[in-house]
C-alpha cells in the first residue's frame, strides 16, 4: 500500500497516543496543534520528510514537552529527573510501532532532551525512520 505523509503521521500519532497516554500528564497533538500556552506534559507528533520510489521512506519526530521547574530564586530549570524518565519510556516506543501495519519504524539517532527557552520547557525528542515497500 502506498502512504501519504498525513497517513504516516496518523499511524504514528495513533500508536504514540495509545502507548504514552498513561505516561504523560498532558495530551498528544499533531504538528502545530499544541496550544501555545500549554503548561502540560504534552506529546507532539510531526511528519518530517518522505520519499516515494520503489520504497517509501522518511522520518517522523515525537517530542514530549516537560515544563521547567521554578526555583526559589525565580529562575527556571530543566526537570532533569522527569526528562530522564521520559527518555527511558521513549526507548521502547520504536519496537511497539511495528504492530499491525506494513510500515516499519526504527529509531533514527539518539533520544535527547532539548531546551525551549522561550516557553520555559524542555522536550524529549525521538526521531523515527520509516520504510514501506510499495
Amino acid at each position: 500500500m502506498e502512504y501519504t505523509g498525513q497517513m504516516i503521521e496518523d499511524l504514528v500519532f495513533a500508536r504514540v497516543r495509545s502507548e504514552l497516554a498513561s505516561a504523560i500528564g498532558g495530551d498528544c497533538y499533531k504538528r502545530d496543534t499544541r496550544p501555545l500556552d500549554s503548561k502540560q506534559e504534552d506529546c507532539v507528533v510531526a511528519f518530517v520528510t518522505g520519499t516515494s520510489e520503489q520504497m517509501q521512506q522518511g522520518s517522523v519526530v515525537v517530542n514530549v514537552y516537560v515544563p521547567d521547574i521554578k526555583a526559589g530564586n525565580g529562575m527556571f530549570y530543566k526537570d532533569t529527573a522527569r526528562c530522564k524518565e521520559l527518555e527511558q519510556v521513549l526507548i521502547s516506543l520504536p519496537g511497539k510501532m511495528n504492530i499491525g501495519n506494513d510500515v516499519r519504524f526504527e529509531k533514527s539517532g539518539m533520544i535527547m532532551t532539548i531546551e525551549e527557552k522561550e516557553i520555559k520547557q524542555h522536550f524529549v525528542s525521538l526521531k523515527l525512520r520509516f520504510k514501506n515497500l510499495i
